[in-house]
């Protein structure tokens, strides 16, 4: 819960925009809900990190965890290229996620 507001990160799984033909990928999405059980708000830019072309994180993208601290979001991740995996970390330097009102 983040100022009154629960927010879940999570999983995606799915064919569209798949890299290099693969069948599925995986990408990481944020929702928001009041109460934390209905209405779950969707990000408008879902999924907010997914595979890169090419790289450490060009397989898969999953297992999110996120925090506001001192001023900016931090989202720890995993990401594989093929059978490596490894940890990353994506930040946001505003405390606004950028849902619509």
């Amino acid at each position: 819960m983040y100022q009154g507001v629960f927010l879940m990160t999570r999983g995606l799984e799915g064919a569209n925009g798949c890299p290099d033909g693969a069948e599925t990928y995986y990408a990481i999405g944020l929702a928001r809900s009041l109460d934390g059980i209905t209405n779950w708000v969707r990000h408008p830019d879902n999924p907010i990190i997914r595979p890169g072309e090419f790289g450490w994180d060009s397989s898969a993208c999953y297992k999110p965890f996120a925090i506001f601290t001192r001023g900016r979001w931090m989202l720890w991740y995993n990401g594989r290229e093929n059978t490596v995996e490894q940890i990353g970390l994506a930040t946001r330097d505003v405390e606004d996620l950028g849902f619509p009102d």
